[in-house]
């Protein structure tokens, strides 16, 4: 790899791919790779950015199956990579080219503080969870990006606001998957699960920001004037769940052959904990006040109707598969 020198500066993590026809030519490949760089560093040339490497690497060179990827920061980061099997990254490509979809998570956990580390070293992921949580911001009248950054905030208005919940769960996931199309993985289709479907939604170009934000933030609301509720995670078959579960709690979820999401008002799902621990089986109270996807969301629709009607939607300009 023939570059020029530049002064070494303050680098971001970048990705090293390497690849071969086999195995043994990938083992050799990383060798190579890795005694270059030691060369560089010890007769004391001042290299370029690492992430002109990793350009090189990945643009210019010929892809083959056997491949490995190595994360590193700096030049001597990567020459101690690239000599740590546990540092890398090894598989083979399947054939053909896969379809990729983003897969957009409902609610679930946060804590404060939590995108302090990638906001920080990653200017491109920031200027995204700026604009969609600054949106998010303006609406709520509270100030997410702080509090995806501070680890010191508090984490009781996420637990007693269901739309501060939503909104800011909203707004990572499309701040990831704006990243990550702009770092080139771009999605064939999108699937979302509860709020979600309108990360899809807003992604795949049906209602834009402003107007996605809006409906989050209502729907959050709706939710939170339903009263306490709470949700278990089981693991359990969809039909056995049932035998556990008190009226009027419900099904909401089937996340997996053995793995369901009951949810109700606070007193019916206690009860029902209490019949699942005398029987041994597994489970956890995920960090959700309202009883979500139960009939006692049934009284908020037509409110929600009518915060709906308002909205301009358009077709879908990208795949969207609905969990409706």
């Amino acid at each position: 790899i023939a570059l020029p020198p530049r002064p070494p500066a303050h680098e971001e993590p970048v990705v090293l791919l390497l690849s071969a026809k086999g195995p043994e030519a990938l083992e050799h490949n990383t060798r190579n790779l890795a005694a270059w760089m030691e060369a560089q560093i010890a007769e004391g040339r001042a290299p370029r950015p690492l992430a002109d490497v990793a350009h090189v690497l990945a643009r210019r060179r010929k892809v083959f199956p056997h491949r490995r990827v190595v994360c590193a920061r700096s030049w001597q980061d990567a020459a101690g990579a690239l000599a740590t099997p546990a540092r890398w990254t090894t598989g083979r490509a399947v054939s053909g080219t896969p379809k990729v979809f983003f897969v957009f998570p409902g609610q679930g956990g946060l804590r404060p503080g939590a995108l302090a580390r990638i906001a920080s070293a990653d200017g491109l992921f920031k200027a995204h969870l700026e604009t969609v949580a600054g949106a998010a911001s303006a609406e709520l009248g509270f100030d997410l990006v702080r509090w995806f950054t501070d680890p010191d905030a508090d984490m009781t208005p996420m637990r007693q606001d269901n739309a501060k919940a939503q909104l800011a769960i909203f707004s990572v996931d499309l701040a990831l998957a704006r990243w990550l199309e702009d770092h080139g993985v771009r999605a064939d289709g999108f699937v979302g699960h509860s709020l979600g479907e309108w990360v899809a939604a807003q992604i795949a170009g049906v209602v834009d920001l402003e107007s996605a934000v809006r409906a989050v933030h209502e729907r959050g609301r709706l939710m939170q004037s339903t009263g306490k509720g709470a949700a278990l995670i089981v693991r359990i078959s969809e039909h056995g769940a049932l035998r556990y579960a008190v009226e009027p709690v419900a099904l909401a979820c089937v996340n997996g052959p053995e793995l369901v999401l009951l949810t109700g008002p606070e007193g019916a799902i206690a009860e029902t904990e209490r019949r699942l621990a005398a029987d041994g089986v597994a489970y956890k109270r995920p960090p959700i006040d309202v009883a979500v996807h139960s009939s006692c969301m049934d009284a908020i629709l037509p409110a929600f109707r009518e915060a709906l009607a308002g909205l301009t939607l358009q077709p879908a300009t990208r795949p969207i598969l609905s969990t409706v």
